[in-house]
């Protein structure tokens, strides 16, 4: 793209790629919608986990197990990205997407349902890495 003199100051610029339209415009606001509501998700759920988890671990008599929940979670969604960025770059961010919905609704159901500390432990991972992949499908998707 060319650079002109759009300050009338000698200055260059060039226009922006995209339409001034807004966020929620009606080409971008389904798009714009839903990325609120997962990045709402995800930030909920973090909250309500460092809330709750005391108790749950004591209720499960797991407290050995404590920092793996927590852990876990934050380094299974790096491996989560990495994956999730690999898949983006070869098919596009709705692989990513379906896939990262799949283990974090799925590691919840586990989690909420554990019968142990182990079980929790596992269903935190699965949160884990769904959530880095739905971190990079929502950048993908923005990009």
């Amino acid at each position: 793209m060319e650079a002109t003199d759009t300050l009338g100051d000698g200055r260059a610029s060039t226009p922006p790629p995209h339409s001034a339209q807004g966020l929620f415009a009606p080409p971008y606001r389904t798009l714009s919608v839903g990325m609120i509501a997962l990045i709402s998700m995800l930030a909920f759920e973090a909250i309500a986990v460092a809330a709750g988890m005391p108790a749950v671990a004591e209720a499960l008599d797991g407290l050995s197990l404590y920092a793996l929940a927590f852990g876990g979670a934050l380094a299974t969604s790096m491996v989560g990205m990495v994956f999730a960025g690999g898949s983006a770059d070869r098919h596009g961010p709705i692989r990513s997407l379906v896939i990262g919905l799949a283990l974090f609704g799925g590691g919840l159901l586990m989690a909420g349902f554990a019968p142990s500390m182990a079980w929790l432990v596992a269903g935190r991972i699965a949160q884990g890495l769904g959530s880095g992949m739905l971190g990079v499908a929502i950048y993908v998707a923005m990009g």
